[in-house]
């Protein structure tokens, strides 16, 4: 049986593009999470197919995005 898997890629940044490091980004259906490196970025690992990303960082707003 053939798995095709895909990477999450992206960056966290606040206005005026500033990197934030440490925010926490997981893919509950899949169990699976990341912190952004000091330059905000994160790839993670998936099976294709749509999953909901969410992002979280202690003092700052949290978000949900749909990613396929």
């Amino acid at each position: 049986m053939l798995t095709l898997v895909a990477v999450v890629t992206g960056v966290v940044d606040e206005e005026e593009d500033n990197p934030v490091a440490g925010t926490g980004i997981s893919i509950p259906e899949l169990g699976v999470s990341a912190p952004t490196d000091p330059g905000g970025t994160f790839a993670i690992g998936v099976d294709v197919g749509e999953f909901t990303l969410k992002l979280f960082k202690a003092g700052h707003l949290s978000a949900e995005l749909i990613v396929s």
